[in-house]
């Protein structure tokens, strides 16, 4: 089983309060086999220094310092830096297309990707349970579930969260799964694990919010089998102050900021920027799966 290497990719923006947590879960892990990729997108309030702190502790940390560029920009840096290798080499600090990287070892091609947001914890045996789902089951994807952590409450929610009837096959296919979906939105980004090759090709649309709704179409229409598997294996944090469940903004993130000052205020901004990054999921996901069916038909197999 530890012969899978699995890439850890974690974007960091302004958490110092949680990143200590975030990156203890990561490399407590008890699957050890890990590539840990840290992408700091521009954050000025010392959460480089504690990422850079683990950097000099786990050989197994890279870290990448870029401007910021939003989230997906951050996940898609990560994803590019592990499958695009050019001017990578042995040293403690190169520059990889302008970005600063500090790493011990030049990255190699992984078996297996899982995002984690730098504000949540994965559980300590998230990894190997991943990991054993992959080596017992000709499956693409594993899909787990997580907890909610209510942070300035202290409270964890342990309610089941994931969107599926509750089935004791260990592999279905993509079309079954999708038979027993129950949520409007399909949306996939830190909720499972992934094989690498299914990111070759594709990454997260940038400069929108629910970037994960698109990126969940590219992914699972290029997949065949998946493992759901009903343990909570992150805990994900939901923090008042944070975008996604703030009231008011003092500073617009970069993705919202040609609407600064063109609405009444942040919350009539951001409706817009919902309905606006609605209409670009749909459309990215239709020119992709419109693109893939153009190539099932010049000879690849649909799935």
């Amino acid at each position: 089983m530890e012969n899978l290497n699995f890439a850890i990719i974690i974007p960091i923006y302004n958490v110092k309060e949680y990143l200590d947590e975030c990156l203890d879960s990561v490399i407590n892990q008890t699957y050890k086999n890990l590539q840990i990729i840290c992408v700091d997108d521009g954050s000025n309030d010392g959460s480089f220094e504690i990422a850079h702190r683990y950097f000099t502790q786990d050989k197994r940390i890279t870290l990448i310092q870029k401007p910021n560029g939003g989230l997906s920009q951050a996940r898609n840096t990560g994803i590019d830096f592990l499958l695009t290798q050019e001017g990578i080499h042995l040293d403690d600090q190169v520059l990889w297309r302008g970005y600063k990287v500090f790493l011990h070892s030049p990255p190699s091609y992984p078996d297996c990707v899982h995002f984690l947001d730098s504000d949540d914890t994965f559980e300590p045996n998230c990894i190997s349970e991943c990991a054993k789902a992959f080596a017992q089951n000709d499956v693409d994807i594993v899909w787990h579930d997580y907890s909610i952590h209510y942070y300035e409450r202290g409270f964890i929610d342990r309610v089941r969260s994931l969107p599926f009837r509750a089935g004791d096959k260990a592999c279905i296919s993509i079309l079954e799964m999708l038979s027993q979906i129950q949520t409007k939105h399909l949306n996939f980004g830190w909720h499972g694990a992934f094989r690498t090759k299914l990111v070759e090709n594709i990454r997260f649309v940038e400069g929108i919010e629910y970037e994960d709704v698109s990126f969940a179409f590219f992914l699972f229409s290029q997949a065949c089998k998946i493992t759901i598997l009903d343990q909570q294996l992150i805990c994900y944090k939901v923090r008042e102050g944070s975008i996604t469940n703030s009231k008011t903004a003092k500073h617009y993130p970069p993705y919202m900021k040609d609407l600064e000052g063109v609405f009444g205020d942040f919350q009539e901004a951001r409706f817009y920027n919902f309905f606006h990054s609605d209409c670009r999921n749909v459309l990215e996901s239709d020119a992709f799966l419109r693109n893939l069916d153009e190539l099932h038909k010049g000879g690849g197999q649909k799935h």
